[in-house]
């Protein structure tokens, strides 16, 4: 581009208020992903050194104390229990819980741990005289004991001693779904492994037998002692029962006494009902001949009695015979009262056999009330005598029970005793041993392949451990992926990395090489940000980085160096404390530049055309004091925008961020911002808080680009391409995208 053309300055320029970073655009970093394991896998594989040195010195030591300890022989003794054997005291008796369910084969096991049977195993072996058992027998002990250091043990003290140290070695495992139990002992000598384990399984059966002889003894003097109590408790009640009955008297059983007395109820209620029935009728006939009845000589049981019947048929002819007299004769005829004499003591004959009549009804009445009331008393009678032999026969049927029921129990005790006295002799045994312990030829601990694997293993994760600690306290960007991944921002693309005179060429290298894979890098770099600035019209780009060094002024001027072959572009080196824009591109020293114009240098005295590289270059000036103060002002505003005016690009080159912070308001300025970050240099930890810094203040990140990148080591060590070629295509491509 052709610079010839003086630029217009007018120094009255309004000065616009300062740009804050809040009135500001920004774009938020991405949220740095999590360490993957492959990223781990890339460390440990760079620092293979170290985590194989590391191993294997911890493989050597565990290898030297694992063949230092004493060997461990543990011995096996299988037995069988046998629950389905009858038993004289049942097993439940004796354990409290039922045989064959698997709380029993718990109980047995448990058992066999027990301290009975551990004492047994000790005096049958003499244990306390083993100095493996008796810390006293051995040289270190005998040797304290002289010199009167250790107090003599007890011998309840020694015995508890060798117990601890039996039960400390002792292992008992029932195998699941069977009645065996493994007996298991370990020990520094296989012989004496071997004997006390073969010696716990005849200590345990043993015991049981011992144990069970003592219930069986103990059952056989309680059923003794109860089938006593209970003779005498038989002999009161037949005493009972007989003093009893010789009390009432009884002559008969009570069955036949209550039969007869049930036959003479039976008899008198029917005849009380007969008698009753009788003075019922009785009493009504009497209560209608009663004197002052009318019609009483009508009643029934008078007018139908053959005696009233025969007076009154006398009476009829005695009246017939009156009538025929009176027709024929006279009153004072002597037939006359010849018949009325006879008619008249025919009358009279009637009154008095109905009252005769009458008469005998009324004790007929009389007899019939005391002959029920003799029958209701002589049934009251009957059941009262009922009642008694009820009562008696009651009281008797319980003295009878209680002696069937002493007898019925004394019985079932007595074949209890006979039992037990016949079966006292004879035990089965709980368990045999089927499968006994011999010394066994390997020792079981300490498993030395399994520890000196494990120690390798641990070796090598401490290793690791040792590798990403010292990467972590070593925290630089090395590959590509490290960008996205620690960084949380987009890469625009990785510079690879040059040596010899490719890196004393930067950065004319992208005007002489235009075709070298740096040159290529700038342009992907380039073309991402076209992309991301698509729709701004004369864009700003500024550079910056965490530190000096790490190549930002080389990438602005590269990056403006590529742009004006299509574009006018200018070139400001805006870091005018330490400015290396004009070094890089053999400007003249005392060229006039930013600084010159904020003091009010005309602006084509400061712009400088580079008709060669086809740009144009603002360097920091000859008047670089106050830096700061010069980017905060309105000022550098507004030169900004006169300049837009005649540039379609503008690239800035800032200050680090870490030493200065003028890299914010010049990015607050600028249409985005480009991070530069140095391959194997650039530590993590400030690369992320210049990042925050710059998202913090609102200013748009356009991407990091990885300078210094070497692609080699990057392939042996973090998997990527180690050609530029096979990497291209890795720039951002607008926000959050990565093409």
């Amino acid at each position: 581009m052709n610079m010839s053309n003086p630029f217009p300055v007018d120094d009255d320029l309004p000065m616009a208020e300062p740009v804050g970073v809040a009135q500001r655009p920004g774009v938020a970093l991405v949220r740095s992903a999590a360490p993957t394991f492959g990223t781990y896998l890339s460390i440990v594989r760079e620092r293979k050194w170290l985590v194989l040195g590391t191993a294997a010195v911890v493989t050597v030591l565990a290898t030297v104390a694992v063949n230092l300890m004493t060997p461990i022989y543990q011995a096996s003794a299988t037995i069988l229990i046998e629950n389905n054997k009858r038993s004289v005291v049942p097993l439940e008796e004796i354990y409290g819980v039922p045989a064959g369910s698997r709380e029993f084969f718990q109980t047995q096991a448990e058992f066999m741990r027990s301290r009975e049977v551990g004492i047994r195993v000790i005096k049958a072996l003499g244990l306390e005289n083993n100095p493996y058992f008796n810390p006293e027998l051995t040289p270190e002990g005998k040797e304290q004991a002289a010199e009167g250091n250790v107090k003599e043990l007890s011998q309840e003290a020694l015995e508890e001693q060798v117990l601890m140290r039996y039960k400390a070695g002792l292992d008992i495992s029932p195998i699941k779904n069977s009645q065996l139990v493994e007996i298991r002992f370990e020990s520094p000598d296989p012989v004496l492994a071997a004997k006390i384990a073969n010696q716990t399984a005849e200590s345990y059966i043993t015991a049981d037998l011992d144990a069970r002889f003592d219930m069986q003894q103990t059952a056989s003097r309680w059923l003794n002692d109860r089938l006593n109590q209970l003779r005498t408790d038989l002999e009161n009640a037949e005493a009972n029962l007989q003093a009893y009955r010789e009390e009432i008297g009884l002559v008969a059983t009570p069955t036949s006494a209550l039969g007869g007395n049930e036959r003479q109820l039976d008899n008198s209620s029917d005849r009380l009902i007969a008698a009753r029935v009788e003075r019922q009728r009785l009493e009504q006939v009497y209560h209608q001949v009663q004197r002052g009845s009318r019609n009483r000589y009508e009643v029934p049981e008078v007018f139908n009695n053959p005696a009233v019947v025969a007076a009154r048929a006398a009476e009829a002819n005695a009246e017939k015979r009156m009538a025929e007299v009176a027709g024929s004769m006279g009153a004072s005829h002597p037939a006359y009262k010849q018949a009325q004499s006879e008619l008249e003591l025919a009358r009279s004959s009637l009154r008095k056999q109905s009252e005769a009549v009458i008469s005998s009804i009324s004790k007929a009445y009389e007899v019939a009330r005391e002959t029920e009331r003799a029958l209701e008393q002589e049934v009251a009678s009957s059941k009262g005598n009922i009642q008694e032999i009820n009562r008696k026969e009651g009281k008797l049927n319980v003295l009878q029970r209680e002696v069937a029921t002493n007898q019925q129990i004394y019985q079932t005790f007595l074949a209890k005793v006979k039992e037990t006295d016949a079966t006292a002799d004879f035990q089965n045994p709980i368990a045999r041993v089927v499968d006994p312990a011999v010394p066994p030829l390997l020792a079981a601990k300490p498993p030395k392949p399994q520890l000196i694997l494990l120690a390798a293993l641990i070796g090598t994760l401490l290793g690791a451990m040792l590798a990403i600690s010292r990467e972590q306290k070593n925290a630089v960007i090395r590959s590509s992926d490290e960008v996205q991944e620690k960084l949380g921002a987009p890469l625009l693309v990785a510079v690879p990395k040059l040596t010899g005179e490719d890196a004393k060429q930067l950065p004319m290298l992208q005007h002489l090489q235009p075709q070298s894979l740096f040159s290529e890098s700038v342009r992907s770099a380039l073309t991402g940000v076209r992309l991301s600035l698509m729709n701004v019209e004369r864009p700003v780009v500024a550079f910056t980085s965490t530190l000096p060094g790490e190549g930002k002024s080389t990438m602005a001027a590269s990056f403006a160096i590529e742009q004006g072959r299509t574009k006018r572009t200018l070139l400001i080196d805006c870091d005018m404390r330490k400015p290396a824009v004009r070094r890089m591109l053999n400007i003249p020293e005392n060229t006039k530049g930013l600084s010159d114009l904020f003091h009010g240098e005309p602006m084509e005295n400061c712009v400088l055309p580079l008709n060669d590289l086809d740009i144009s270059v603002l360097v920091a000036g000859t008047r670089a004091r106050n830096a700061h103060d010069l980017v905060m002002s309105p000022r550098f505003t507004d030169v900004l925008e006169q300049l837009k005016e005649h540039f379609e690009l503008i690239v800035i080159d800032t200050p680090p961020l870490e030493l200065v912070s003028d890299a914010l308001p010049i990015g607050a300025n600028a249409t985005g911002l480009i991070y530069v970050v140095k391959a194997n240099s650039t530590l993590i930890p400030m690369a992320r808080r210049g990042l925050e810094r710059i998202a913090a203040a609102n200013v748009r990140i356009l991407g990091v680009i990885l300078n210094n990148h070497d692609f080699e080591k990057a392939g042996r060590y973090y998997g990527e391409y180690n050609t530029y070629g096979e990497t291209y295509g890795q720039g951002f491509y607008g926000e959050g995208h990565q093409g």
